[in-house]
């Protein structure tokens, strides 16, 4: 298939940023950071500059509760090293973390939903990963179950997804 303009599947790839997380009733853990998938920009042909961090959730809470997802893009010269916020050109448009609310329906029905976070890699170092802090604010019912992927493009080649 040749890249064109009507064809966003040839710009963009996709790359699993975090594996399926739970918390709230019977399971705990709100409030606790969760380390995303680690991923090598370098081990792909195509430097990818550019993309969106996307939190696909479920929000399940009594009226008036809420859940929120504090998020930040770290980043590290080596896939076991020690990983920081990623540093970027223009913070004000790109910052590195940050924070969304998700409010509960007043009937008790789940709030489905995604986060989307833009992501400049310019500058960025070799290994990613996101690291996401699910909190909830009652325990009890509230539920929110959430995983993420990387939607990466603006590299020089098309596809996208070309490796070598």
């Amino acid at each position: 298939m040749n890249p064109s303009s009507n064809n966003i599947g040839a710009f963009i790839t996709s790359k699993l940023a975090l594996d399926n997380t739970s918390v709230g009733a019977g399971v705990g853990g709100s409030g606790t950071p969760v380390n995303g998938n680690v991923f090598d920009r370098l081990a792909n042909r195509n430097l990818l500059l550019s993309g969106k961090l996307q939190l696909g959730y479920k929000f399940t809470g009594a009226s008036g509760h809420t859940a929120s997802v504090a998020w930040a893009i770290r980043d590290s010269v080596e896939s076991g090293g020690t990983y920081g916020n990623i540093e970027r050109s223009s913070p004000a448009a790109h910052p590195a973390s940050g924070v969304s609310t998700i409010t509960a329906n007043d009937d008790g029905t789940a709030v489905r939903g995604v986060v989307e976070v833009d992501v400049d890699l310019m500058g960025a170092k070799e290994f990613l990963r996101a690291v996401v802090t699910p909190t909830l604010s009652a325990s009890g019912v509230d539920s929110l179950t959430l995983s993420g992927i990387w939607a990466l493009g603006g590299g020089e080649e098309l596809p996208a997804a070309l490796n070598g």
